[in-house]
């Protein structure tokens, strides 16, 4: 069954340290992500509204953050920086604010966001008639504060992963300090409007990488998430002083391995990974 006027957000239940201040410097983490998504429409049918990578400041789903929200903001919080959240939307509806009705952007607390990028031109079409698949990689820079998007197409479900584009189709300077929590949540949020639409994550691989003060120059914390959630091992890198542990404290790099998709097309309290 399609839902309507609904919106969910699937999230990993551990946060992840993005910034530090020390003598006053600031430090901020840098992170790579990619994930593989199928956005399907109803046979013909006008879209729905679309879905977003989200680094978000808990657990919890916005109320009424259907429609135009694509579960990020509602009415009342739209464009308060007390939301602490950044996002990069895949928008499948358009909105009076929006460029089209197929394009990328870059949000800073607000569904209306500081840089968009038509994907008509790029030949990419988020949900086409018919399934088509694009694996997606989110790079944030913590040393030059920019983050770029790239997309390529791939061209079967259980097909090669395509090349990574040399140039992001999409990018912003963007000082994470000023706008995300010091430990923040990543993953993913969707909604509909009056028309529906699966918004589906088939693979995420999700790597932060932060430079503490005064200790080791780098710290590896990753995430591998196959076609849903389940079996998680944490191990750490070699010649690390971080002990190895079934669900320690301080992990740097954990893997998951899943059979299930990520479908998000529906309004739920909060959708969370264990």
């Amino acid at each position: 069954m399609y839902m309507t006027y609904n919106s969910a957000r699937i999230l990993l239940k551990q946060p992840f340290k993005l910034w530090d201040d020390h003598a006053g410097r600031t430090q901020l983490a840098s992170f790579n992500t990619s994930f593989l998504i199928n956005v399907y429409r109803r046979r013909n049918d006008t879209t729905g509204e679309g879905m977003a990578f989200v680094i978000a400041p808990d657990l919890l789903l916005p109320p009424n953050s259907f429609g135009q929200f694509l579960g990020l903001t509602n009415s009342i919080t739209e464009k308060s920086e007390s939301n602490k959240l950044v996002a990069v939307e895949f928008d499948t509806f358009k909105e009076y604010f929006d460029p089209d009705d197929n394009h990328v952007g870059i949000d800073v607390n607000s569904i209306k966001s500081i840089k968009t990028e038509y994907l008509t031109p790029h030949n990419i079409t988020i949900a086409p008639i018919g399934a088509k698949f694009y694996n997606v990689w989110v790079d944030y820079d913590g040393l030059n504060m920019v983050i770029a998007v790239y997309i390529a197409e791939q061209a079967m479900y259980h097909g090669a992963t395509p090349t990574k584009p040399s140039s992001p189709i999409s990018s912003a300077d963007l000082n994470l300090r000023d706008h995300v929590n010091q430990h923040s949540y990543f993953g993913f949020s969707a909604s509909t409007g009056n028309e529906s639409q699966l918004n589906c994550v088939l693979r995420w691989n999700l790597t932060v990488h932060y430079l503490p003060f005064g200790k080791r120059l780098d710290i590896w914390q990753k995430i591998a998430l196959g076609l849903g959630w389940r079996h998680w091992r944490w191990s750490v890198q070699p010649g690390s002083d971080v002990f190895s542990t079934s669900r320690g404290q301080h992990p740097q790099r954990a893997t998951c391995w899943g059979d299930s998709n990520v479908c998000l097309e529906r309004r739920g309290s909060s959708n969370s990974a264990t």
